[in-house]
């Protein structure tokens, strides 16, 4: 290091501490006078117009307004004095008055009546109809083994539209079945509460009671679903889907409790109840010698084939 850098690198240490630095008190001066300012500011008229936050919007009545349609929805008959202009926007018979056809109230949708008199939401009529003509009665497994395509929001919008894709394999269809008694906005079964479930007998006769104590709708609901575990279980030596089966795969989907420390033991409850029910309708079949619905014909689902017999066992 030369001499010259040395006194140059000693120049600048003593010029830094010779920097001139304010102290406390000069910089408790400098703040007071920053507020002092400000309080002159807030005196000033223009100060406070300038700061004031803008007035809120006053949004008029409407005017010039003209009733040209009254629309309602028909759960038979679908949208009513729908305008002109607006039928091109709506495919038919649209099968629900919301924008989809899963975690929406029945009532609110389109209905159909089905072979036994129940009023059903007519998607669940289309399912029903398409899951039979795949040969759904017959397929081993069904409403047990999981689908590929319920979740699928291609599905899930043609299906809003009142259309079941054509390229539906038996186990979506069926898993859709399940996915829509699952979403609804409340369980069907759940105006029965687990209190009075739980001190009701397990018998056939407590669940007839049970089940007519439901109101209208949700009874209907019940009665389709009912029928539908009775066709499958016709067919029980071919699908291994006995009534006890039936019900362990549908009983989650009928109730939504949320209190998890009742929740599983009243699924259980409901797996017996609903067990009790397609029990009974099986048995009262046999005995009537009433038809059977066949699977995979030309007419499946509710305009399926039938033909009369007796199923020769059950599957446990």
């Amino acid at each position: 290091m030369t001499a010259a850098s040395v006194a140059s690198d000693h120049n600048a240490s003593r010029d830094r501490n010779n920097k001139p630095s304010l102290s406390r008190s000069s910089i408790g001066r400098i703040m007071l006078a920053i507020r002092r300012s400000f309080s002159l500011l807030r005196r000033d008229p223009t100060w406070s117009d300038a700061c004031a936050m803008p007035p809120m919007m006053d949004i008029g009545q409407p005017f010039n307004v003209r009733h040209v349609a009254h629309v309602t929805f028909d759960r038979h008959r679908g949208f009513l004095g729908l305008p002109e202009e607006f039928l091109k926007h709506v495919d038919g018979e649209p099968p629900s008055a919301s924008l989809s056809v899963f975690g929406v109230r029945p009532e609110s949708m389109q209905c159909a009546m089905d072979r036994h008199g129940n009023e059903v939401p007519t998607i669940l009529l289309k399912l029903q109809a398409r899951l039979y003509d795949l040969g759904g009665l017959s397929t081993e497994g069904v409403f047990r083994i999981s689908g590929k395509m319920e979740h699928d929001q291609r599905v899930r919008e043609q299906m809003s539209a009142g259309v079941v894709p054509v390229d539906m394999d038996v186990h979506s269809i069926a898993a859709l079945i399940k996915s829509w008694f699952l979403e609804l906005p409340t369980g069907l079964l759940d105006s029965v509460s687990p209190s009075r479930l739980a001190r009701s007998p397990n018998t056939t006769e407590s669940a007839v009671l049970l089940a007519a104590s439901l109101p209208a709708t949700e009874r209907g609901l019940l009665d389709w679903a009912v029928n539908l575990m009775a066709d499958v279980c016709a067919h029980a030596e071919e699908n291994r889907m006995s009534e006890r089966n039936m019900a362990v795969v549908f009983a989650p989907n009928m109730t939504q409790v949320s209190d998890p420390a009742v929740a599983l033991q009243h699924v259980v409850r409901v797996m017996d109840w609903i067990r009790l029910l397609v029990e009974r309708r099986v048995a009262e079949r046999r005995e009537k010698g009433e038809e059977r619905v066949e699977s995979g014909g030309e007419k499946g689902g509710e305009r399926g084939r039938v033909r009369r017999g007796r199923s020769k066992g059950r599957v446990r």
